[in-house]
């Protein structure tokens, strides 16, 4: 990933990340594993075995703060940019997630959308002159603590998933071995949560397939029982659903266990 950033302050290119960088005396440690307490094999098992894409996110945002290091942290999923919070989306701080999605999407542009939309790092030293972000920058400077910003897009397999955004409360926060920090753990963080929604979407397929087997059954109970057509008999269960207040694969699940089905509409 390139860094898409100046450093505004003095007209140099911001510093890319090596490859790899061995830590001398009084540097701090460039690699993320020289930094974390587990090796890396293990913090990518654990990222892939936690919960839920929430949960996931919230675990990349604690080995941020401390592995890049950073004050805060937050992270979203999203397939486009809104003016609050993603619903798939963690932050080390809530009440300031909340007010810079309100302060980007109202400025239109900021860190963490070029990061989304480009797929490429984004790294604002200092928030006091930064001219790319001249609105977002503002307000974040009058309403929040933040001075350093950081946001990579969580990317794989070439599609931008989400983004991570990292802050500090001091200009220059974020040195070359602070982004590739950062740079390892996004990465990581893609792989996660990509593990993450196949895991639910998985889920949710065959909670599906489940439903429409119990629906399936169910009509076929009707179309039995009453002689009536598969189309009726769904359109019995639909509306006996909407006179009960109940889900129409309850319904479907009770009538396909019991075989009795007192509700009928159309006799």
């Amino acid at each position: 990933m390139a860094i898409a950033a100046d450093d505004t302050s003095t007209g140099a290119q911001a510093p890319r990340p090596a490859a790899s960088s061995a830590s001398g005396a009084g540097v701090p440690p460039a690699r993320l594993e020289d930094v974390i307490d587990e090796p890396l094999t293990e913090l990518t098992r654990r990222l892939v075995e936690t919960e839920g894409v929430t949960g996931t996110l919230a675990d990349i945002l604690d080995s941020a703060v401390v592995a890049v290091p950073c004050g805060w942290a937050a992270a979203a999923v999203m397939d486009e940019v809104r003016d609050r919070p993603a619903r798939l989306s963690a932050a080390t701080d809530a009440s300031l997630a909340v007010l810079t999605a309100q302060i980007a999407a109202a400025a239109g542009a900021s860190p963490g959308i070029l990061a989304f939309r480009s797929g490429e790092v984004v790294h604002c030293p200092d928030l006091s002159c930064e001219a790319r972000f001249a609105d977002y920058s503002a307000e974040m400077l009058a309403h929040t603590e933040v001075l350093s910003v950081l946001s990579l897009p969580l990317h794989l397999r070439g599609e931008t998933l989400g983004v991570l955004t990292l802050y500090a409360a001091t200009p220059g926060a974020f040195d070359e071995g602070a982004i590739q920090r950062a740079t390892e753990l996004a990465d990581l963080a893609a792989v996660a949560v990509d593990a993450s929604l196949a895991a639910e979407r998985a889920d949710h397929l065959s909670r599906a397939l489940g439903n429409s087997r119990d629906i399936g059954l169910a009509i076929g109970v009707l179309v039995e029982r009453y002689k009536m057509t598969p189309e009726q008999a769904f359109r019995e269960l639909s509306e006996a659903s909407q006179n009960s207040n109940r889900k129409l694969v309850e319904l479907a699940r009770d009538l396909a266990e019991t075989g009795e089905f007192a509700p009928r509409l159309h006799p």
